[in-house]
């Protein structure tokens, strides 16, 4: 919070227990709250008998500066540690901070509804009447024989109803008809723009090729290097020969340097990531160049880096491919465990309850989520979302995206939690020659194709499980995922092979991520079962 200089010099009077004795400071914020309040200005609020030793002018430039400090927490929403330093910046004692956060506690929501109640609130209409009069006479002329309208608006304000009442002519009246269809289509244009801001487009890497191509060998950029006086980008080894025979960018004519251009230039790191992590296999390609070359020439490796002699691997620079095996874990997500801010340390339950996967790094949120449906018999009234932490993941996110986004640092499996909850129901209006198709085709809310519902196993049996489903809601919200000796799956996703694996600490060992089962019920016993995944098969016992 930015207070102004006043105010703080206010608060300080307060601080100060000299000035300011604890009862007059209890007494001081009891008015300062109340003042708030109250309806109406009352100009005796301090005139209380504990403030009378107080210099009248120091009392209300610390009643004001308190009252605004008030009003500036209730705004900001401001919680028990901003406070505190905020506070204690002005030199307030503990006991004091302790105080006016309990009286803050007390009266917040009262302040924030009177916030709130502030400002200019245009009436709401319910309903438009209107009758259609004849206008015989005036108090000015004889005649006039011409219609006019009167319009009726029924409005509704803070609870309280009130009508409208006014006439106007024809000409007038479609006058007012004409700008309110004109507002409507301002109104549906703001619309339009705030849906295609939140739009997500998919970019074809061609589309970037401009700015990742370096202009002097028309290859995408290798060691980017940009010169400082108009930031235009190069390759190292191209801008270096280039600036050889000549001072000037090869784009702009700009003067680099006008004795020594190699001065000016400097080594993009930023640039050179992103063209790495956005062109396929060209890190790699790189590094395997570079080796070559080095083992060709030895003597010259002695005094670059390790990335220069092509020494460092995809994993230590964070680039990830398409092609490659990416470790996650997936577990429930459990809310209660967020409630107190800290997440307790796991219990055996909880690791139990985490199963490992390698999946291919293009694949997608919408295709784990249809693995989790088919493997645990979750119905179409359940949705499922896949979340980071507790962050839901939107379904055209590759594996790849994940790791870039949320920076992760390859130090243990990619960490995926998913929830189960009920659909909101949708209101459709169809047509009766449609009902058919309607009913034939509606397969859930979710973008589940009809190949992928056909291997379903929705369709089959179900087994039981400790998900929530409308049949067991009483049941614990932490899903078990039981797996048995023997039992080995595994599944094709986006024509790749999801490699299923668990594993402890460090150590990997193959087991088995098993079909969702509480007892021996349900009629499928140790039969395998067939699904499809994407439209690929898949299979498990």
């Amino acid at each position: 919070m930015e207070l102004s200089e006043s105010v703080q010099k206010g608060l300080q009077l307060l601080a100060d227990q000299s000035t300011v004795n604890h009862s007059s400071f209890q007494v001081l914020l009891d008015v300062s709250f109340r003042g708030l309040l109250s309806s109406r200005a009352d100009p005796t609020v301090l005139d209380q008998p504990e403030l009378k030793h107080m210099d009248r002018i120091l009392l209300k430039q610390s009643h004001a500066a308190l009252t605004t400090f008030i009003l500036e927490a209730v705004k900001h929403n401001a919680d028990k540690s901003t406070i505190s330093s905020c506070l204690e910046e002005l030199t307030f004692s503990t006991d004091r901070i302790e105080i006016f956060f309990s009286t803050y506690q007390k009266h917040k929501k009262d302040i924030e509804h009177l916030l709130s109640s502030m400002g200019r609130r245009p009436p709401h209409i319910n309903d438009v009447s209107w009758r259609l009069q004849y206008h015989m006479k005036n108090g000015q002329l004889d005649k006039i024989n011409e219609p006019f309208y009167l319009i009726s608006l029924n409005t509704e304000n803070e609870g309280s109803s009130e009508d409208i009442n006014f006439t106007c002519t024809t000409e007038q009246l479609q006058d007012l008809v004409s700008k309110l269809k004109d507002a409507a289509k301002s109104v549906e244009k703001a619309s339009q723009i705030s849906t295609n801001m939140h739009r997500t487009t998919r970019i074809k890497i061609t589309e970037l090729n401009p700015h990742l191509i370096c202009v002097l060998c028309g290859g995408y950029f290798i060691d980017a290097t940009t010169i400082i006086e108009c930031l235009h980008s190069f390759c190292k080894m191209c801008i270096v020969r280039y600036l050889e025979t000549s001072k000037y960018c090869p784009i702009c004519d700009v003067q680099v340097h006008k004795t020594k251009p190699l001065l000016n230039i400097r080594s993009d790191k930023t640039l050179q990531d992103i063209v790495y992590k956005l062109v396929p296999g060209l890190f790699k390609n790189e590094m395997k160049r570079r080796r070559d070359f080095y083992a060709e020439h030895p003597v010259d490796a002695s005094n670059g880096s390790h990335e220069d002699r092509g020494e460092v691997a995809d994993e230590d620079k964070r680039i990830i491919t398409d092609d490659e095996i990416i470790s996650l874990s997936i577990e429930f997500f459990d809310q209660t465990r967020l409630v107190g801010g800290v997440e307790d340390k796991q219990t055996k339950d909880q690791v139990a309850n985490k199963r490992y996967l390698q999946c291919p790094a293009a694949m997608t949120v919408m295709h784990l989520r249809k693995f989790l449906r088919s493997k645990m018999d979750i119905p179409n009234t359940y949705q499922v979302e896949v979340m980071y932490e507790d962050e839901p993941l939107k379904d055209y996110y590759t594996l790849m995206d994940i790791a870039y986004i949320y920076t992760w640092r390859r130090n243990g499996p990619l960490p995926l939690k998913y929830r189960v909850r009920p659909n909101c129901k949708k209101m459709k209006v169809s047509h009766p020659q449609q009902e058919g198709q309607n009913n034939a085709s509606r397969s859930g809310p979710e973008s589940d194709s009809a190949s992928d519902k056909a291997g379903s196993p929705v369709g089959a049996p179900s087994t039981s499980s400790s998900l929530p489903s409308p049949g067991t809601p009483a049941q614990s919200p932490h899903p078990q995922l039981p797996h048995g000796p023997g039992n080995n799956s595994s599944s094709t996703v986006n024509g790749s092979s999801a490699a299923v694996s668990a594993a402890a600490g460090a150590q990997t060992p193959s087991r088995s991520f098993s079909q969702f089962s509480g007892g021996s019920g349900g009629g499928s016993g140790g039969k395998p079962r067939k699904m499809s995944l994407n439209g690929s098969a898949t299979s498990s016992g």
